[in-house]
């Protein structure tokens, strides 16, 4: 059912996505290639997708939203593009395809990710409701991608690549890094549905164990892509701390955290609980 209803939504943003980007002046057109190339490419669109489920679940017409949903998927997509530049994870392939530095160049890759940053805003300050609500957005992602947010959590990996660290820092970084960008979707949708402060503080504690889940998982995966061998060796993750077993373990056991804060919710969170053991169980 979940996965029904996950290509139904994603087919909805992936369709809005590809109107978006769009140029009459040729000399701009290599930009707007190399940014359509990642924002569409096949995506799972987790974050627009979390988004609409709770506006739904709150009776909120999530069609005159589409363009919210979208500027989560483009700081999404820049955050991508960055990571695999060559003075970052320096990857070649993504999703199955060639990175965009690859593609492109990494001079437009870089500034493709800019542009698809900038976009966000630009989305969210154009959008049709009230000036209040667009201000608290554009708060809540320049928070979430920034300095106090994803991006400090990147130059946190930086810091600890080569280095031995504990648990616990794992975590504070994953929170940073990750979680702040599944968190976003959440605060956006508590914004505009003026939800109870019961709903929304559940909300945000089911988003910060999703956020967890999510990296446990991709890490699971990770290591299971390469033969059960780490790829990246001096990278710190959930599997080369606590071995395949026990994060596996602990994947079940962040997931049964995030559906207890959503079983003390007022509303019907049926959709949001299939979501966590759909990420739970995932094999991509």
């Amino acid at each position: 059912m979940i996965e029904n209803i996950l290509k139904e939504k994603r087919n909805l943003i992936n369709k809005h996505l590809a109107g978006l980007l769009k140029t009459q002046r040729p000399e701009h057109k290599i930009l707007f290639d190399s940014m359509n190339y990642s924002l569409l490419s096949n995506g799972k669109r987790i974050r627009g997708c979390l988004f609409l489920f709770i506006l739904e679940m709150f009776k909120v017409d999530y069609l005159q939203y589409l363009d919210i949903a979208a500027s989560v998927e483009c700081v999404h997509t820049y955050s991508l593009i960055h990571d695999d530049l060559p003075c970052m994870d320096n990857d070649d392939y993504r999703r199955g395809i060639l990175t965009n530095h690859k593609k492109y160049g990494e001079g437009v890759a870089l500034q493709a990710g800019d542009a698809l940053l900038t976009f966000a805003f630009q989305l969210i300050s154009q959008a049709k409701f009230s000036a209040e609500d667009r201000c608290k957005l554009i708060e809540i992602l320049s928070i979430a991608a920034g300095a106090e947010g994803m991006v400090a959590g990147q130059v946190h990996d930086i810091q600890i690549e080569n280095k031995s660290i504990e648990l616990d820092e794992l975590k504070l970084l994953d929170k940073f890094k990750t979680g702040r960008m599944i968190k976003t979707p959440v605060d956006m949708a508590i914004q505009l549905t003026h939800m109870s402060i019961s709903d929304a503080d559940q909300l945000r504690k089911f988003a910060k164990h999703l956020g967890l889940l999510f990296q446990i998982t991709d890490d699971i995966l990770d290591y299971k892509e390469d033969n059960n061998e780490i790829k990246n060796t001096h990278k710190n993750t959930y599997v080369s701390l606590l071995g395949l077993e026990k994060a596996k373990l602990s994947a079940e056991e962040t997931a049964y955290k995030a559906i207890e804060a959503l079983e003390l919710m007022q509303v019907d969170s049926y959709i949001l609980t299939e979501l966590v053991l759909y990420i739970l169980n995932r094999r991509t």
